[in-house]
């Protein structure tokens, strides 16, 4: 799974770097599974290998911001994580459950 990171906060859209980027598989209720972890670069950019196709949840975190979840169905293309914004953080489809 590769993607990038980035802050909607200002006018210009920059990355977010030092961010954490956490995969997850699994229901919360039954017991959420790590499938790994990555540390965006300076562009904002990660990458986790080993990712099972299907359903997972991936949380950034990164220090100014609030924490945020969302759902994707992986294999995904072009995957942008966007923090500051209400809207979905994944260009191509994905919900945020704030907070967490």
């Amino acid at each position: 799974l590769v993607g990038r990171a980035v802050d909607l906060e200002g006018v210009v859209v920059p990355p977010i770097a030092g961010a954490t980027v956490r995969v997850r598989v699994g229901a919360a209720l039954l017991g959420e599974t790590l499938l790994g972890e990555a540390t965006t670069d300076a562009l904002g950019r990660f990458a986790i290998k080993g990712v099972p196709s299907g359903p997972v949840a991936i949380t950034l975190a990164a220090a100014g911001h609030e924490t945020e979840t969302t759902s994707i169905e992986h294999p995904v293309s072009d995957l942008r994580l966007e923090l500051g914004s209400s809207r979905p953080t994944s260009a191509e489809s994905g919900t945020i459950e704030k907070g967490r």
